[in-house]
């Protein structure tokens, strides 16, 4: 074979490979596409953890006996489109911090207040969007809205302390108590305001480990597992 044969047939064998990958690349661009703008479906169980510092209710009277810390459970609807999705979530969690005695700021009245079955069942529509580190590892960040509604009671009654010393066991009820395990009006719903942040692991395009932290009116932490249809 001639030299000049020679080396148009390496080049023609070293541009096969080249020319098979970018017909691929041309026939798997459409594709990729259309799966990005592909819309599914799924369901999804959350479970997290709710926390309200002791200092947050500090802001608004003057001494609280401890703050929040309750689970959540909470079932999701899903719709992805692409890298973004929207959940509508239906949750519930106790809200119920420990009973003991409070100190009113403006009258500086101590008072035992019990809780009795405080929690929320709360419906929420949140947008996230994920930004893949890889094949299977994504950032999540995403917001949302949504209402709580209140359930069980909170009673007060009021109270003495000796010494001004604020504490469930050295505090007695007032003998001249006008409030005895009296009813707080709580208002029938609170909104819900929701910020995400967290991880997704994808082991599947139809399962989805979500690990979330952020604000859902309350800090939480928690854990959900999303299960999408084809």
């Amino acid at each position: 074979m001639k030299p000049a044969a020679l080396l148009v047939l390496m080049l023609c064998l070293l541009a096969a490979p080249g020319a098979a990958q970018g017909q691929d690349a041309g026939t798997a661009a459409p594709h990729d596409e259309e799966r990005a703008s592909e819309v599914q479906y799924g369901v999804g169980l959350r479970f997290r953890g709710l926390f309200v510092p002791r200092s947050a209710f500090e802001y608004f009277v003057e001494v609280a006996p401890s703050g929040v810390a309750q689970p959540e459970v909470g079932l999701e609807v899903i719709r992805r489109k692409g890298r973004f999705e929207t959940a509508l979530a239906l949750a519930w969690a106790p809200l119920s911090p420990k009973d003991g005695v409070w100190l009113d700021e403006p009258d500086h009245n101590p008072s035992l207040v019990e809780f009795d079955g405080f929690a929320w069942l709360s419906l929420d529509l949140t947008g996230v969007w994920a930004y893949p580190f890889d094949e299977y590892l994504a950032l999540r960040y995403g917001m949302g809205i949504g209402v709580g509604v209140l359930l069980g009671t909170v009673r007060e009654t009021d109270y003495e302390c000796p010494d001004g010393r604020i504490d469930v066991r050295v505090c007695r009820q007032s003998p001249t108590a006008e409030d005895v395990r009296k009813r707080i009006d709580m208002p029938p719903v609170v909104p819900v305001v929701n910020a995400v942040l967290g991880l997704r692991y994808a082991p599947s395009p139809q399962v989805a480990f979500n690990f979330d932290g952020g604000l859902q009116t309350a800090f939480f932490a928690g854990l959900s597992v999303d299960i999408f249809f084809k």
